[in-house]
């Protein structure tokens, strides 16, 4: 094997005995040369490193930076610059990340940028700070040149606009060591699937994906009592205010089985703060609504299933609406009629078996354009794949082992 990438390999490795949570969710990163960067850089999918630098770090400084690339796609930082100065972004990323390591206990390269006056604060407030900073710098340096001589170029040619990557004069200094700190690794924009520029065989990760392995890596650290506490409170918050609305995705979900039908142009009313596309004209035939009645879906999660068959309904107003009800076993079937309020009450408590529901969809003669599927995931079958479209919606918290269909996480339910 290639002797850096053997290095890296092995590093990753070690993590998931000593950090755990960072070796877990670096498995979910293909490390891939790239001697065209200094250093180290992620784009969701791959983490790119230079050679001589990888080579250049002791295991410790090296642990330290897989665990930052890996903290970039934690925190999503791939996928929510939204067209702010990418340079600029990746000072404010880089200072909010490598305090959450230092804290961490990581060895902290000596050039990477770290400030404690940045403690506690999101990448999104350093980033205002830092260009604040840089519109100060500018505005000085304007001034100073006021005073030369028209005839004298020198600054001009080299001159940096608002956008430029300068460091706020002073910061990280104090806390990474002597000289000026430098960028230790790269957060580069997520990869989209159109033009890429990917193999057409890869799939790149998601900011999904990156969602659901977080969640899951950071349950499995706190199992085994390998989870920093101050980093287990900022996974909640960053999970907590992550979580994908269901309606959204429910919308892009239908979106695709009839695109041409939605428009913006005239918008829906607003429901948990995303605005719908308006329906030109009802479109999705027969749509079924199956809701888990197990004992294992408490009051809490229950009662939420039950306030969001309204909004689908009303939101999506399909030909047709069939909504079941089951545990081990189908306990309701029913068409629901449109536009009128769905009231749910518990049938079952027993276990959880998801087959029937699709026996019962296929028995009835049903073709759904699409099946709904609320749950917490814990069914003790093996369901098949039906030929229509089905989409798990649970609580955040769980995760999708049926092996087929999408899976979208609905928020405030624990």
């Amino acid at each position: 094997m290639d002797p850096i990438l053997d290095k890296l390999t092995k590093t990753r490795a070690r993590m998931l005995l000593s950090n755990p949570w960072f070796g877990a969710q670096a498995m979910h990163l293909k490390f891939v040369e790239d001697n065209e960067h200094p250093t180290f850089s992620v784009d969701g999918t791959h983490m790119f490193f230079n050679r001589e630098f990888a080579g250049s770090l002791n295991s410790r400084v090296l642990e330290f930076v897989l665990a930052h690339e890996v903290l970039h796609c934690s925190l999503r930082h791939c996928w929510r610059r939204n067209g702010r100065d990418a340079k600029t972004w990746n000072i404010a990323t880089d200072y909010a990340i490598n305090q959450i390591l230092k804290d961490s206990g990581f060895m902290i390269h000596p050039q990477a940028l770290l400030d404690s006056k940045f403690q506690g604060m999101t990448a999104d407030q350093i980033y205002d700070l830092v260009r604040s900073e840089q519109r100060k710098q500018k505005n000085g340096a304007a001034q100073g040149q006021s005073g030369q001589s028209q005839e004298s170029d020198q600054g001009t040619s080299g001159e940096q606009g608002e956008d430029s990557a300068q460091s706020p004069s002073g910061a990280g200094t104090g806390d990474s060591g002597e000289g000026s700190p430098q960028i230790t690794g790269e957060v580069v924009d997520a990869p989209q699937k159109e033009g890429s520029g990917m193999a057409e065989a890869e799939e790149g990760n998601s900011e999904f994906d990156w969602q659901i392995a977080t969640e899951q890596a950071t349950r499995a650290a706190m199992k085994a009592g390998k989870m920093p506490g101050h980093l287990a409170r900022l996974m909640e918050d960053s999970i907590r205010e992550s979580n994908e609305d269901w309606v959204s995705i429910l919308r892009e979900f239908l979106q695709r089985l009839a695109p041409s039908n939605y428009s913006f142009r005239t918008p829906n009313r607003r429901i948990q703060g995303v605005t719908l596309p308006g329906i030109q004209r009802d479109v999705v035939g027969s749509l079924v609504l199956a809701v888990d009645t197990s004992g294992s879906v408490d009051e809490a999660m229950f009662k939420q299933f039950s306030e969001e068959f309204s909004s689908i309904v009303e939101e999506v107003r399909p030909h047709r609406v069939i909504l079941i009800q089951a545990d081990t076993r189908v306990s309701s079937y029913e068409e629901v009629q449109i536009g009128a309020p769905i009231e749910l009450s518990r049938i079952g408590g027993g276990g959880t078996k998801f087959q029937p529901v699709f026996d019962k969809v296929h028995e009835e003669g049903e073709d759904p354009a699409a099946l709904l599927y609320f749950t917490d995931l814990l069914p003790s079958d093996a369901p098949e794949e039906p030929d229509y479209p089905v989409l798990w919606v649970s609580p955040s918290w769980c995760e999708n082992r049926t092996g087929f269909g999408q899976h979208v996480r609905i928020s405030g339910v624990k």
